[in-house]
């Protein structure tokens, strides 16, 4: 289900793959900002379920990586299977 604001324009996250570097890139259509994380090797992106996050959101994908790289301090939450962990990358 995709939500569009008043203009009929999308408020989802959209999620895309990169690959130079590799890894994905991330855009918040309503914050009107684009952020990348890079991977250790080339990502395929499987959109997933968010009916078992503790809080809502509107998209999620699922990706597979050994490493994942951020350009700059941020707060992430992130699942392996059944353990969810956060903290500040």
């Amino acid at each position: 289900m995709n939500r569009e604001d008043s203009d009929g324009e999308t408020t989802e996250p959209r999620f895309e793959p990169i690959s130079s570097p590799s890894g994905v890139a991330i855009f918040d259509p309503i914050e009107k900002i684009r952020f990348e994380l890079h991977t250790s090797d080339p990502v395929t992106l499987q959109p997933t379920s968010t009916d078992d996050f503790p809080f809502p959101m509107d998209s999620a994908v699922t990706l597979s990586t050994r490493r994942i790289v951020v350009s700059e301090t941020i707060p992430i939450n992130f699942w392996a299977g059944e353990n969810p962990s956060n903290g500040v990358i």
